[in-house]
């Protein structure tokens, strides 16, 4: 457990170095989290990794369930469910305007949890940044938590939402030209928290 706690806590700094300060001119800045509050999120994040170490992971059957045939208009062009030793599933739709990528990774596991553990880090500490080329910014749906991201390249702007769903499920939809709001309301009208929290179960 100590051993987990610390190589997440160095991993977390490494790149937490990486982000800028926020952008004055947006209007808004992250919240200052105390010490306690750090090292309790980490904590939380400790157990959640070990937690999931012992985890069965869900069936590809069970994750290709989830994958729609279709999100918003958009027919699935391809799907894939495994990679890298991870119990992921991921979907491409689109046509010639619009693009959309689903991707769901159960946490189970030790690549997994500690995907998990890193991302739930990177939310509940509150981090946010902004630059030229876009940025990062907490973001909350039906109680879960997320990060809201936006990176800019020449003409094209690319959004991308992440939750973490009963702390096992990493939820990421990401789509070209297509705003946040967009986003968040094809997460609600599938049903994916639903649905993830149920297979947690």
């Amino acid at each position: 457990m100590k051993k987990s706690y610390a190589l997440l806590l160095a991993v977390f700094l490494m790149v937490s170095g990486c982000h800028k300060k926020t952008d004055s001119s947006r209007g808004s800045s992250a919240q200052v989290k105390s010490v306690k509050d750090i090292k309790d999120t980490f904590e939380e994040a400790g157990k959640t990794s070990e937690n999931l170490k012992k985890a069965i992971p869900v069936s590809n059957e069970q994750l290709k369930k989830i994958l729609p045939e279709s999100i918003d208009g958009l027919e699935r062009k391809k799907f894939s469910i495994g990679q890298l030793g991870m119990h992921i599933a991921e979907a491409q739709y689109g046509d010639e305007d619009r693009k959309i990528s689903l991707s769901i990774l159960d946490g189970a596991g030790d690549a997994g949890s500690a995907m998990i553990a890193m991302m739930q880090i990177g939310i509940n500490t509150g981090g946010e940044s902004e630059d030229e080329n876009g940025y990062v910014k907490p973001i909350t749906i039906n109680g879960n938590n997320g990060m809201e991201e936006q990176k800019k390249s020449g003409d094209m702007i690319t959004n991308k939402v992440t939750f973490i769903i009963a702390n096992r499920f990493m939820l990421t939809l990401e789509g070209n030209d297509i705003d946040t709001d967009k986003l968040v309301s094809i997460i609600k009208r599938e049903d994916f928290i639903d649905k993830l929290e149920d297979l947690a179960d």
